[in-house]
């Protein structure tokens, strides 16, 4: 048979290869020589011009010295004799050389020896000038005779090794050459199809290779890739292993991508690097077969995602929510109507657990004041759902005007997101819930109705869904431009045995996976259909998580995560009301404080979904103290600080909102509810202690700062006892009434009595 052209596709330098005696001509080596003197190497051996005048200065100066010494003329000769024996003789047959190189090194001790010996039986004190002449000539003859042979001796010399490096060559290829040959006649007894290899390539890990043949003039690549799984179960292949049959760069070659090792179950942690990503540079979701991480670029792609019970869908979901969190640029909502909001529970605990409303895990220190949830916003109920989509939907309405000249100065139609404007990821778990639900007015569809609009409208103002569902059937997505719009799309097959996921997802481009082979927990098939970073359907694996992974990547984010930008979270609060900024609010995260309690977000009005109402248009880069007509603005204009503080409030979510405060218990009897150790007293209405709080302040100096602690002990010590909680909800509410003034963000927030002592 027609052996392969070549057996590797990496390309390697090809240099002459140095000659057995261990010389080095002159000028043969391909290496650059750097700027500067060269460096002398001292450990180098002749070669054929370097030893022949070696040869000849050693025998003028033994000649020289051995006359003015007046030593007997059989001295050299004894001399060169052993040199002979020793360096002519025992040592190239220690290392096997070759009889032509014998023969020149003890040729050129024999002439060094005789010239020398000669030369001091003359006794070159009585030359004439015709003495030396023939002296230097019969020396450079002898030379060139040395010079000869020792250039003949250094050709057998690398002609021989060329041959045994060939042969060692071709006996580490003997098992390459015998798959290729396996192989091609394989192919010939299943689909009846002679085939030529062109190259073969071994994995690195040696988890299988890929052998590329070039196909007969009428047989199509396709006609090949059909036998896929025939050419598996011929090659008796562990379970697990494939064989994908993929066109190659060049019409009518083929590459066959064998698997002989199951890689798919493999366990590979997703470790402790939390560092900074992008969702312009790609965040990895999954494995490759290779082990390697495949990055998803989510920019202007939806992704959906099937997996039946087991097949490591939430452990999925762990990972992208966990990527999310890695990248200053990407905003995260999470809907999960099917299991209350479990999929975001481990991303918003850290969170309670600084705010010490939880304990932290056994054996580890609490975490530290001012953590923010790992998500951004969580809907657990149709209601809040179909809020948060008519949320994005106006957000993506409202930035197309917002910030139209930044895309005008940047020349493009894609919105340029940053941290400052960031990407929008709604992760929609169990959509089949949120497909098939029904809102508060009895509208059935009405979800699925607003998610596929946002799926085709925002894809240029930065906002993406991620969709995950047990089945891709039409039945349960309930209409089939969720799988037309989504570019990114994964399918895990370890509990699924007839592989439907994939054959929904993909079709007729898997290109020979057979998804029955994919058993183990968390493999599967994924595709991405983007312009950058896109893929075809290959077998994927997800990441090992651990139960403290989620807890791990919220701390190690917290200081860079995204945060809405603040004219948004007004824009928000002109149309929908105060949605988004109570989104944390005691009454709306009952799920996740173990309460049954339901959501209480008051129903978007019919008349107010999309449009900008009350809003004037703003400029890409928001003017300070003017109004869009040139005047000033009547109100006190804010500085950059006070902004950047207001956009830090909304997005630090440090703090649980106001709760009900406790009764009053009876004589005798311990409250159940109390904050503290204190005795419970009679609840005053708001305004009577916000106003004893004003009195706190004054009396305290107009230029001393009090903290949140101090100011709630100073109400204690008056007999007014609250939760701290409710006090730093009532001074935050009260210092944005101008009631008393602020400064700090977070844990270091301090306030003073007003300036003006009519407040």
């Amino acid at each position: 048979m027609t052996p392969p052209q070549r057996t590797d596709t990496t390309t390697a330098a090809k240099t002459r290869p140095s000659s057995g005696n261990g010389r080095k001509k002159p000028g043969t080596s391909t290496k650059k020589r750097a700027a500067g003197p060269v460096p002398i190497d001292w450990e180098a051996g002749h070669g054929t011009v370097s030893g022949t005048l070696a040869m000849a200065a050693n025998a003028a100066g033994a000649a020289a010295f051995g006359t003015a010494l007046g030593v007997p003329a059989t001295w050299p000769l004894a001399v060169a004799a052993a040199g002979a024996v020793g360096h002519g003789l025992i040592a190239p047959l220690r290392r096997g050389a070759t009889g032509a190189t014998i023969g020149a090194r003890l040729s050129g001790w024999a002439i060094a020896g005789a010239w020398s010996a000669g030369v001091i039986a003359s006794d070159p004190r009585h030359w004439t000038g015709s003495g030396f002449g023939w002296a230097a000539g019969t020396l450079a003859a002898g030379s060139m005779l040395v010079y000869g042979l020792a250039d003949e001796a250094e050709l057998q010399e690398e002609a021989r090794d060329e041959d045994a490096r060939s042969a060692e060559k071709r006996k580490a290829n003997t098992a390459r050459w015998a798959i290729a040959n396996e192989w091609v006649d394989r192919i010939e007894q299943v689909t009846h199809v002679r085939v030529t290899p062109v190259a073969l390539a071994m994995r690195p890990d040696d988890t299988g290779f890929a052998l590329e043949v070039a196909l007969p003039a009428e047989i199509t690549a396709a006609r090949l890739a059909g036998f896929n799984v025939a050419l598996a179960e011929a090659a008796r292949l562990p379970v697990g292993c494939l064989v994908q049959i993929v066109p190659t760069i060049t019409q009518g070659h083929v590459l066959i991508d064998v698997d002989t090792v199951n890689t798919a179950d493999r366990v590979q942690p997703y470790g402790d690097d939390f560092s900074k990503l992008s969702v312009l540079t790609g965040i990895p979701w999954f494995l490759d077969r290779n082990s390697k991480p495949v990055k998803v670029f989510k920019r202007e792609a939806c992704a959906l995602i099937l997996g039946p019970m087991g097949s490591g869908k939430t452990t999925l979901l762990d990972t992208i929510l966990a990527g999310n969190c890695r990248c200053p640029d990407v905003l995260t909502w999470v809907i999960d109507l099917g299991k209350k909001g479990d999929a975001a529970r481990s991303f918003v605990t850290p969170w309670l657990e600084s705010q010490e409303v939880i304990p932290p895990p056994p054996n580890t220190d609490r975490l530290p004041d001012g953590i923010r949830p790992g998500v951004d916003w969580v809907a657990t109920d149709p209601d809040t759902a179909l809020i948060m989509l008519r949320v994005a939907k106006a957000i993506a309405q409202w930035r197309l005007v917002a910030y139209a000249e930044l895309m005008r100065r940047a020349d493009t139609k894609l919105l340029p997101v940053s941290a400052r404007i960031p990407f929008i990821d709604i992760v929609v778990d169990e959509g089949v819930e949120l497909l098939n639900s029904t809102s508060r007015d009895g509208r059935r569809g009405e979800l699925r109705d607003e998610l596929i609009s946002l799926m085709e409208t925002t894809r240029a103002m930065g906002e993406r869904m991620t969709l995950t569902s047990v089945d891709g059937n039409l039945n349960a997505l309930q209409d089939s431009r969720i799988r037309r719009y989504a570019n990114l799309r994964a399918a895990l097959t370890s509990t699924d045995s007839e592989g439907a996921g994939v054959a929904k997802l993909f079709g007729t481009r898997i290109r020979g996976i057979d998804g029955r082979q994919l058993r183990a927990p968390g493999a599967g098939v994924a595709s991405a259909d983007t312009g950058i970073g896109g893929f075809d359907p290959q077998v994927i694996r997800t990441f090992k998580t651990s139960p403290s992974f989620a807890r791990a990547a919220v701390a190690a984010t917290n200081s860079w995560r995204a945060s809405l930008e603040p004219d948004a979270v007004r824009m928000i609060a002109v149309q929908f009301g105060k949605v988004y900024e109570r989104r944390w609010a005691r009454e709306n995260i009952g799920w996740l404080l173990g309460e049954t309690a339901e959501s209480q977000t008051p129903p978007t009005p019919t008349d107010q979904t999309g449009g900008r109402v009350g809003l004037e248009p703003l400029p890409w880069r928001h003017s300070r103290g003017e109004d869009n007509a040139g005047k000033a603005s009547e109100a006190k204009p804010l500085s950059e600080r006070q902004e950047d503080e207001i956009a830090a409030f909304h997005a630090a979510l440090g703090n649980l909102p106001e709760t009900d405060e406790p009764p009053a218990q009876p004589a005798g009897q311990p409250g159940t509810n109390e904050p503290s150790a204190r005795p419970a007293t009679a609840p005053e209405t708001p305004i009577a202690w916000r106003g004893k709080a004003v009195q706190i302040l004054r009396s305290a100096g107009t230029d001393t700062w009090m903290s949140v602690k101090e100011i709630r002990d100073a109400l204690a010590d008056g007999g007014t006892d609250l939760a701290r909680q409710t006090v730093s909800t009532a001074l935050a509410d009260m210092a944005r009434r101008r009631q008393v003034r602020t400064r700090g963000t977070g844990s270091s927030t301090a306030y003073a009595a007003p300036e003006d002592p009519g407040l």
